[in-house]
Parts: structure tokens; C-alpha cells; sequence
């Protein structure tokens, strides 16, 4: 077995054999790989019978548990170890290794491995750390791990007359299965570094994954410090611990499937038990299983709209401030019904968190009517808009119609969403230990209007943590981004403003920023797509 697996050492990994347990004189481990998939704690078993049942190990028709619950405690204390170096729980792998089997299966939240296929399932795990980093997290284990010290076993005199020769020994089994690591290798390859980020945390980032919070928490940062990356690696970690299902909501439609996909590759077994899903979509299925109906058109809600605009927002004192009916929509969508209001004087004394124009008491008289008349056109229509939805679900599960059924909700993006969305999802988690983690910075916005999460009834008061490095982009690029928000303040969905000025630790350097100056939206688009074709093209086919 140890020929096998030391093999592998041509392939960037350091084996360390026979260790003691950290803290203990007597147990044992019998491998500790470390490579670039990331740290694998290896057990080698010579059962004669192997079956799992429903999730458990059997050997001769004997429950052996008790062995994977080892291993996995064992897995628990490798990574108290390197936990200071950033590596995560989702970068070790605790293995059951099976001599003189062919298998992989899982059980116990443990690896089954045969001995004939470790190494090809070895390579498999992708390109996680780099060699600096093996050669870190090596040389922890290899102190924390000391090599195990049997008792030195007494001499025997035997006579010289009583030697037998040995028998010639026969040939060795071959150490691997080439065409099966050979495919392994190539498809490493062809998967790239992509993990690398997922599994391999800075310190900082490593401490809010496993941090428990009393209530609900948030995490914000400036672009690129790594936020959705910890809210995946939360959520993961909260799977694995609890056994109701874990929530994931972002704003964008299309996320939920590229989080998911990333997910899987993190932690197959914890992935199954996260739903990654868009507000949206989660607010339709619960009034769907509330027994209520919402009739969403996009067609019908854009033709409700363009009618009240037409009818009464063209021609009123609101183009004087903005021409643009984007603008008005958004005003009904994020600061009107977005935050569930019903009687003008809730609007006619609202500060207008995040609107940039200011509006007089006429405007906002002419923009209820406006708002007024878009509700009308939708019950003529016989449709809802997708902020009726947000409503419906928010009062079904808070007037208990139905039960949603998670046991923590990660919500990202958080910026974007308007105040009932933010409110449906804290009626879904509520206020208990680690059940709602926001993660988002206003300074991100996408769509203006915001809110307080005080407003949502949400306190985070001594639960709450900035992410200042920079792993996404260079100095230089963020040199030029910084001068354009340098003087731009916005909110933090703290009730205060925000300098556009932001400390941030960059550990990238390189690149040129270009600045181009167009006479118009469309030419600056057309130059944008003629820099990201001309970048394609200086690539090298292969990473096209």
C-alpha cells in the first residue's frame, strides 16, 4: 500500500506515513496525503466482507460505524491543525482504503476507496493548492503528526542451520491502473484552477465560515473581497450540520444554477442538502404551497406599466426631474411597493434611502397618481408583478399558511433587493442562532432605492464583519475604478452614508486600465465589446 501511494509523490504530493494522532500516544493514522486536491486522511482497512447498507458499513454483517466516526474525528483534528493556513473543511478528505479491492463509494460522510484505484481517485480531486502551499500545510502535519514509534521488538538468536533460503519473490502488481490514471491526469487538466479559490480561504474569510452567531449576521466588503465565496462556504458548512435544509437566495434568476454547480464540485454530499434558488422563484413556490394563486405575466405587467405612463406620468412634473420611465418604475418597484406601502403619507414622509433626485411634495403626489394608476391597469389586466408575489409569500409565512421548512437561510446580493424580499426571508429564518446570514455592499447597487435592515425589523449589532482584500482584481485596475466613486457616497443599509473612498488590501498587481471616452451609451457599448473581442483574440486558443 505505501508503494502506491508513494508513488504519487511524482505528482506534487507529500505522504506521510504512520502517524501519531495529535494529542495521543497510542492511536494511529495510517496516511496523510498532502497534494495539490488538498489534504487526504487515509485509513486502510483488510475487511474480508464490505457492504453498505442505507448510509452504514458493514463487515460480516457487523455495523462498523464506529470506524468512519473515528476517521471523520480524526479528519476534525487535521484541520484544527491547518486551520491558520486558510484551508477549509471542504479540502480534506477522510478515506477508508479497502486492500486489494477496485471501489469507490460513500458512506458516513467518508470516502470508500479500493486499493487498486486510490491514486487514479487521488489525481481526480482537481488543483486545489499550489506547491508553496503543500509544502506549508506539509510541514505543519508532519510536526502536529509526529511518525508513530512502536515498541522496539526483541532480537532473536536463530541458527544458522535452521535458515531457509528465501523463495524468489514473485512480481510485483503494478502500482496503478495507467489508462485510468492517465484519464484522471487529463482530466485535472482540463478542469483548470477553478477550485482553487473555493477550497483555500484567507484566515479572515476562514473564521466567518465556521463563526456561530447568536442571531441573524451579515458580511459586506467592497467588489472581489471574496463575499459569495464565503456564503457558499457557510452554507456548505451549515449543511453538513443541520438536518433541515439550508436556503440560498440570490436576486439574479440566473445564479442559483452556477452556485449550485460550484457547490457540487465543493462538497457533493453537502450540496444535496442547500437549495439554491432566485427570490422570485421561492416567493411563487411558497404561495403555491400556501394554496394562494399569483398570476405573473411579464408581457401583461410591461403593457400595465407603459399605459399609466402613458396616461399619467408623461405629461406630469415628473419628467421635469428624470425623462426616463426606468426611473419611475424603479420608484415603484423599490421605494413604493417595494417597501409594502399602501397610504400616501407613508410615502409623502419617507426619506428616499438611495434615490439620488430629490422630490417636493407635488412630485410625489404625481408619482402616487402615477403608481395608483399602474395598480388599476394590473387588476384590469387580471395579473400580478412580481413584488405582489414577494408580498403574498412574505404574509403567508407570516401568518403561518405555510411552513418553509429550512433550517438557515444565506442570502447574497443583498443590495438588491427591495425591503418586502428581505422581509419574506427573515419571516422564513427568523431571528435564531446562525439562521440568516446577509451578505452584501450598498456601494454595489445595482438597482438604487435602498433600505435599513431596520426597517426589515433585522438587528446585527455585534455580528457583523468587513472583508477588506481584494483577490479579484490588480492596483492598478482598482487605482482608476476607486477615482471615479472616490467622492460618491451611498448607503450601507445602515441608515448612514458612506465615503466612496474605501481601505481595501490588494494582493494583485498588473494589467493596464484604458479609458475611453464616448459621446454616447451606445458607443461606449460598441467599445467595451471591441476591447473584450481584441482581449479573446490575444489568448491562446487553448483557454478560449
Amino acid at each position: 500500500m505505501g508503494g502506491k501511494l508513494n508513488a504519487l509523490e511524482s505528482l506534487g504530493w507529500t505522504v506521510l506515513s504512520d502517524r501519531r494522532w495529535a494529542g495521543s500516544k497510542r492511536a494511529n493514522v495510517d496516511f496523510l496525503l498532502v497534494g495539490p486536491g488538498g489534504v487526504v486522511v487515509v485509513d486502510v482497512k483488510a475487511w474480508r466482507a464490505l457492504e453498505v447498507r442505507h448510509d452504514s458499513l458493514f463487515c460480516d454483517d457487523e455495523c462498523r460505524d464506529d470506524e468512519a466516526s473515528k476517521l471523520v474525528s480524526l479528519t476534525d483534528r487535521v484541520q484544527d491543525s491547518v486551520s491558520l493556513l486558510g484551508l477549509t473543511r471542504q479540502a480534506l478528505w477522510p478515506v477508508l482504503v479497502f486492500a486489494g479491492r477496485r471501489l469507490h463509494e460513500r458512506a458516513q460522510q467518508v470516502e470508500l476507496v479500493g486499493e487498486a484505484n486510490i491514486a487514479a481517485w487521488v489525481t481526480r480531486l482537481g488543483r486545489r493548492l499550489g506547491a508553496e502551499q503543500v509544502a506549508e500545510i506539509g510541514s505543519v502535519l508532519d510536526q502536529d503528526f509526529p511518525p508513530y514509534e512502536q515498541a522496539t521488538q526483541p532480537q532473536v538468536r536463530v541458527s544458522k542451520l535452521r535458515l531457509v533460503m528465501p523463495k524468489p519473490p514473485r512480481q510485483p502488481d503494478a502500482l496503478f491502473d495507467v489508462a485510468e490514471l492517465t484519464d484522471s491526469l487529463l482530466q485535472v487538466a482540463l478542469d483548470g484552477p477553478i477550485e482553487t479559490w473555493m477550497t483555500y480561504l484567507h484566515p479572515d474569510q476562514l473564521r466567518l465560515v465556521s463563526t456561530s452567531w447568536s442571531g441573524p449576521a451579515r458580511v459586506r466588503g467592497p467588489a472581489g473581497t471574496g463575499k459569495t465565496v464565503v456564503g457558499l462556504h457557510r452554507a456548505t458548512y451549515l449543511a453538513e450540520r443541520n438536518p433541515k435544509k439550508v436556503l440560498f437566495v440570490t436576486f439574479v434568476k440566473t445564479l442559483p444554477k452556477v452556485l449550485s454547480g460550484l457547490c457540487e464540485r465543493m462538497s457533493p454530499a453537502a450540496s444535496a442538502n442547500i437549495e439554491f434558488t432566485g427570490l422570485h422563484k421561492l416567493a411563487i413556490d411558497l404561495i403555491d404551497r400556501a394554496g394562494g394563486t399569483v398570476r405573473i405575466d411579464s408581457s401583461k405587467i410591461n403593457t400595465a406599466f407603459a399605459s399609466a405612463w402613458a396616461t399619467v406620468g408623461r405629461g406630469s412634473v415628473l419628467t421635469r426631474l428624470d425623462e426616463r420611465w426606468s426611473y419611475w418604475k424603479e420608484e415603484i418597484d423599490y421605494v413604493i411597493k417595494g417597501r409594502g406601502f399602501t397610504d400616501f403619507d407613508e410615502y409623502a414622509n419617507l426619506s428616499r434611502l438611495g434615490r439620488r433626485t430629490p422630490m417636493r411634495a407635488e412630485h410625489r403626489e404625481a408619482m402616487w397618481a402615477l403608481y395608483a394608476e399602474y395598480e388599476r391597469r394590473l387588476d384590469l389586466a387580471g395579473v400580478h408583478d412580481f413584488t405582489d408575489a414577494l408580498i403574498m409569500a412574505r404574509d403567508f409565512v407570516r401568518d403561518g399558511a405555510v411552513e418553509p421548512g429550512y433550517g438557515a437561510v444565506v442570502v447574497d446580493e443583498v443590495q438588491d433587493l427591495n425591503l418586502v424580499g428581505l422581509e419574506l426571508l427573515y419571516a422564513i429564518s427568523g431571528d435564531g442562532p446562525d439562521r440568516l446570514l446577509i451578505i452584501g455592499d450598498g456601494q454595489q447597487s445595482v438597482y438604487p432605492g435602498g433600505f435599513t435592515l431596520s426597517e426589515a425589523g433585522i438587528s446585527v449589532t455585534g455580528r457583523a464583519a468587513v472583508l477588506r482584500a481584494n483577490y479579484r482584481n490588480t492596483a492598478e485596475i482598482l487605482a482608476v475604478a476607486e477615482r471615479v466613486v472616490a467622492l460618491d457616497s451611498y448607503d450601507d443599509l445602515e441608515g448612514t452614508p458612506s465615503a466612496g473612498h474605501r481601505d481595501i488590501e490588494v494582493r494583485r498587481h498588473g494589467g493596464v486600465a484604458l479609458t475611453v471616452r464616448a459621446r454616447d451609451q451606445r458607443s461606449l457599448e460598441a467599445a467595451l465589446v471591441t476591447q473584450i473581442e481584441d482581449a479573446q483574440e490575444r489568448l491562446p486558443r487553448s483557454n478560449r
